[in-house]
């Protein structure tokens, strides 16, 4: 028989028995031209008719019902008659193809004839038939379009078929589980051939781009549609399989930790710290500092572990393949990187191509500064422009917002702090509310300033000089100053949230987080707030006060966190924000600051609650960032060679149970290491990175 004949058959006919065609000895004296006009959809009766809606999955588990198995089963069936059509296409697209191709091609799609009738017979034996349940048209919409057979080669024997290795031993794993042996073994065959076609892909893609490694072959050569994700199947990663068929060792190192959508549209991640700065008066797209270009690039991939499987994270290079092995290892999520063009302007078509032709879930830049909005725009950023958006970041409108929120519940009193400052419109009012609290440390505040950055403290009886002055006039182009004690910190807390058109969107989650005695930000503490924080702070936010007018300090932030994403939500804002607060020593107890600051972008809080939900139950951790002068001065030359002195992280019963895991790729760290120590005790997770620091004690907190 012909193979055109054969192949046309498969193709153009309607029924089982054409496509299950038996050709004898096939020959291919009568290629014939090329097919111009490929049907949108192959010949099938109405019964074999594919849907338009989206399908389930196959089954992972209640496999002891014969009509789960048989599902499971219909699936692979289906997946086998859209391979073969796709096979058969290949065969009447290319007829100028070389023969030895055109001959493997044949004896693939008489193998996957085989596999869909041992399918079809099992199912049948489990009371199903091919039509019970919907069927997929995704393969063949997928690859119906190729126009040269490497485009056959990357889609079908290196993606769909690649993936079959995976979900032929997994499924074969959990058909033996449940005793249906004759299942079992159909996945059996269908796993040792499978082998000899991924083979098949990795040959011709040698033949047809020997220049390139086939990593980067595969990856240039997909269609738009498809991501490296889709050669992987569920179950273990059969890596054997993979480097029997020929695949590299590279290609199946990063296959095994490639992201990729499976279906839904990923979100957009993009760490961009110093956004209090970009948004200083007409500063507009710039270039940022060296040190928060050098921040960036180290602390970058770190929203992968708070995002989701298959989300996009845009970094400045792409982190190294052994510390992404380690990610997957632990079960941490499998993301899709986009490394950031050396151009600014290429940002956006760096985005397209990894997109391909799937849809963009939720944009989350770290924050919507004038760069992100530059190179973000197309893809639909807020209408916020950065004058608003500064106007709502500034410490007079969060001292505003607080204001007007202790006037409407003056029952609030006992629980707050009894001086929270107050905002200067000029130098000479700035100075006279420092020289009228001389008493105690004073700090004055930029309008902007944030983590440490952006303020001026004055010792107790220290009267501003001239160099105060200069500093207090170039900040005040940014708006009013605010002058406040410099108060006496038991404990930082972050209670952050998503602000919505309405105002809040569901519940805020409070995190405590850890400040050096100078303000800047250290690190998060893991896991619910309650477990960090002592005996007094944690009356005050949880122990209802008759005194207060029945209130408590954990309701006065929930009412301040409203009341700033609604004012937020008006002004246009969605997205991402927090509000900082802290809990002080007054006299012999302690009280609340309870809007401190208002962070209208993403904050170490947000990742801090992605983080905890990756820890194992009853665990806690201590996520702090490491400066390079810190690992030096324990005797670390690299962070590379720090990150080996740390007790490797230990994963168990779906999260993480124990030891320390680098939030960033230490091999590529050059001013800050991220670390998070995990244990059973807050103190227990101290002292993990307190021994590998050669701290004595706890570092003091305030």
């Amino acid at each position: 028989m012909e193979l055109r004949a054969l192949a046309e058959a498969i193709v153009f006919g309607e029924t089982l028995e054409e496509k299950l065609l038996q050709p004898g000895t096939l020959r291919d004296q009568r290629p014939g031209p090329a097919l111009e006009r490929v049907p949108s959809l192959p010949g099938r009766v109405a019964t074999l008719r594919p849907s338009d809606e989206r399908l389930e999955p196959p089954p992972l588990s209640g496999l002891h019902d014969p009509g789960a198995r048989a599902r499971v089963l219909h699936s692979f069936a289906n997946h086998e008659l859209q391979a073969l059509e796709l096979q058969a296409l290949a065969l009447l697209r290319f007829p100028d193809a070389p023969a030895s191709f055109r001959d493997e091609i044949a004896r693939v799609l008489v193998e996957e004839q085989g596999h869909l009738r041992l399918y079809l017979e099992r199912c049948r034996d489990l009371g199903w038939d091919l039509g019970d349940a919907g069927l997929s048209r995704y393969l063949w919409d997928s690859l119906a379009s190729m126009r040269h057979p490497l485009e056959y080669v990357t889609g079908m024997a290196l993606t769909f078929e690649q993936a079959n290795l995976d979900f032929a031993r997994d499924y074969e794993a959990r058909f033996r589980a449940v005793g249906d042996e004759e299942s079992a073994a159909i996945l059996v065959r269908v796993y040792e051939e499978e082998i000899g076609h991924v083979q098949l892909g990795v040959q011709w893609l040698k033949h047809w781009a020997p220049d390139e490694d086939d990593w980067t072959a595969h990856r240039r050569l997909l269609p738009p549609s498809l991501t490296p994700r889709r050669a992987r199947g569920t179950g273990r990663f059969q890596r054997e399989a993979r480097l029997a068929a020929g695949l590299s060792e590279r290609f199946v190192a990063e296959l095994e930790v490639s992201g990729g959508s499976r279906g839904r549209p990923p979100d957009l991640l993009w760490f961009r710290p110093g956004a209090e700065r970009a948004l200083q008066p007409h500063a507009g797209p710039q270039t940022p500092p060296r040190s928060h270009s050098l921040l960036a690039a180290d602390l970058s991939a770190t929203l992968a572990l708070a995002a989701r499987d298959d989300d996009l994270i845009l970094v400045p290079q792409l982190p190294g393949l052994a510390w992404r092995r380690s990610l997957v290892e632990l079960g941490l999520p499998q993301v899709e990187w986009v490394v950031l063009p050396d151009a600014n302007r290429g940002i956006p078509a760096a985005i397209r191509d990894a997109l391909g032709e799937r849809g963009l879930g939720r944009l989350r830049p770290w924050a919507w500064d004038p760069l992100a909005r530059a190179y973000l725009s197309s893809f639909g950023a807020p209408p916020l422009d950065a004058s608003e958006l500064a106007l709502l970041m500034t410490k007079p409108w969060a001292a505003e917002r607080l204001d007007a929120l202790v006037e409407a519940e003056p029952g609030w009193g006992p629980l707050l702090v009894a001086e929270r400052g107050e905002t200067c419109p000029d130098c000479g009012a700035t100075e006279r509310a420092l020289i009228s609290t001389r008493e105690g440390w004073r700090v004055a505040k930029a309008p902007l300033a944030s983590s440490g950055e952006g303020l001026r403290r004055l010792a107790p009886g220290e009267a501003p000089d001239a160099n105060f002055r200069a500093w207090a006039e170039r900040a005040l182009v940014g708006g009013p100053l605010r002058v406040e004690p410099w108060h006496e910190r038991v404990a930082d807390l972050s209670l952050v949230f998503e602000v919505g058109a309405e105002g809040k969107v569901g519940e805020a989650a409070l995190t405590a987080f850890r400040c050096d005695a100078r303000g800047r930000y250290r690190g998060h503490w893991i896991g619910p707030a309650r477990r960090f924080l002592e005996p007094a702070a944690l009356r005050l936010l949880h122990e209802v006060r008759e005194d207060a007018g029945g209130a408590n300090g954990l309701a006065v932030l929930e009412r301040c966190a409203s009341d700033v994403a609604a004012g937020l939500a008006e002004a246009g804002y969605r997205g991402p924000a927090g509000i900082d607060a802290l809990i002080a020593k007054e006299g012999e107890g302690v009280r609340l600051h309870p809007l401190l600051e208002v962070n209208v972008r993403s904050t170490f809080g947000h990742l801090a609650r992605g983080l905890s939900e990756k820890l194992r139950r009853g665990r806690v951790g201590l996520w702090e960032l490491v400066p390079e002068r810190v690992w030096r001065a324990a005797g670390h030359e690299t962070a590379a060679a720090f990150a080996a002195s740390l007790p490797r992280p230990i994963s168990a019963d779906g999260g993480l149970a124990g030891g320390a895991l680098t939030t960033n790729d230490p091999s590529q760290a050059k001013v800050v290491l991220g670390i998070l120590s995990v244990a059973p005790t807050p103190l227990e997770a101290e002292a993990i990175l307190a021994r590998a620091l050669k701290r004595k004690k706890p570092t003091p907190e305030a």
